[in-house]
């Protein structure tokens, strides 16, 4: 099973999101994406993908709002 997003959570202005993913093995990460209203292309992730992984949706979420700034606000 490929990972897949099972919560999204986007910052006002809407160019800015953490998306939170369930890997195979039944954990969770979570990646912030960006997409640039001039750039058709959509979103892309801004990291590799290399966070920790963690046993809830909710610790992911926990995880990322202490690690990216606008979502500390």
């Amino acid at each position: 099973m490929k990972p897949y997003v099972v919560a999204s959570i986007e910052y006002d202005n809407g160019n800015r999101c953490v998306d939170i993913t369930q890997q195979a093995d039944g954990r969770f990460k979570y990646q912030e994406c960006r997409r640039d209203p001039e750039d058709g292309r959509g979103w892309r992730y801004l990291s590799n993908g290399a966070s920790p992984t963690f046993d809830s949706v909710a610790a992911a979420r926990q995880a990322a709002a202490r690690e990216i700034g606008w979502m500390k606000e």
